[in-house]
This record gives structure tokens, sequence and C-alpha cells, in this order.
């Protein structure tokens, strides 16, 4: 593998793992306690952290790879999913 995507990869990667427990937690998780929420929580700030990163390499790069577009719209779904749950509790609430 290239060094230029071994980064975004990994980080797709670790992305992809942090889903797919977060969706066999909200399934199989305690009712009681949300766990999911909290994870959907830190995923939030780890994406948050991965577009600052993606600042760097990919906008102020010159040769531009396809796999940081996977990465920035995975972190831009997740934060924006994050935000929607926040309206509609909001909503819910009053």
């Amino acid at each position: 593998m290239p060094s230029k995507t071994t980064i975004p990869t990994t980080i797709l990667i670790i992305q992809l793992l942090w889903i797919l427990y977060l969706l066999f937690e909200y399934q199989f998780g305690n009712s009681h306690i949300p766990v999911a929420f909290i994870l959907l929580n830190i995923l939030a700030i780890f994406s948050g952290i991965i577009l600052i990163f993606s600042w760097f390499f990919y906008f102020k790069a010159k040769g531009k790879l396809m796999i940081w577009k996977m990465v920035i719209g995975i972190s831009v779904a997740t934060i924006l999913a994050l935000l929607g749950i926040y309206i509609w509790m909001g909503f819910d609430k009053y």
C-alpha cells in the first residue's frame, strides 16, 4: 500500500468499525443507559478532529486522493446525524 493512502485507509477502517460497533450497541445494548448516544457523541468528536486533519491532508494537497472524500463524507454525515438527533430531542421535549 502506498504511503499516501495509509493514513486515510486507516481512518476509514476505524470509522467503519466504530459505526458497526455503534449499530451493534444500539441494537443489543442496555436500553436504560443510552450507550449508543454517548458513543455517537464520541464518534462526532473524532469526526471533527478528522475534518481538521483533512484540511491539511486533502484540501491543501496538490494531488487529491478519492479516499479522502469518503473519510470526509462519513465524518460530515456523523456530525449531521448527531445534530439531527439533538434537534429532534429538542423538538420532542418542548
